[in-house]
């Protein structure tokens, strides 16, 4: 099922400077809803968290954490302010209602563990040893 969410435009230049301080770090930004209303961003490298903001945000849908480079995060908020998701695997479309959107790859959590990734989880499918 398709969610969205959208930040506000009081929000949205300040959230797009932050990705953008972040250019020449490695790692990713992982989105993740921390409760209704509140989307928590959290940069990570290597197995350890090294900056988190968050910002309030419109939403509908069931919210994924999906793990993006910030650089193509800031490009595609700068184009539109409502990002459209799916799961953590499928890409992240930044639409805007006149038609114009950008489409960014997800990338595999950094230090950010999925659920199949937990210990004792095995993923969807896979019989135990």
């Amino acid at each position: 099922m398709v969610a969205s969410l959208t930040i506000s435009e009081d929000r949205r230049s300040a959230l797009i400077t932050w990705l953008r301080s972040l250019r020449g770090q490695e790692g990713s930004v992982t989105l993740h809803r921390k409760k209704r209303g509140v989307l928590q961003l959290i940069h990570a490298n290597r197995g350890s968290i090294t900056a988190s903001v968050e910002v309030r945000i419109e939403e509908s849908g069931t919210l994924s954490s999906v793990s993006l480079n910030a650089a193509y995060l800031a490009t595609a908020l700068e184009i539109a302010p409502t990002l459209w998701l799916i799961d953590e695997m499928s890409p992240v479309v930044a639409r805007r209602p006149d038609g114009a959107f950008c489409v960014v790859m997800p990338m595999r959590p950094t230090g950010i563990a999925t659920d199949s990734e937990k210990p004792g989880k095995r993923p969807t499918g896979q019989a135990a040893a």
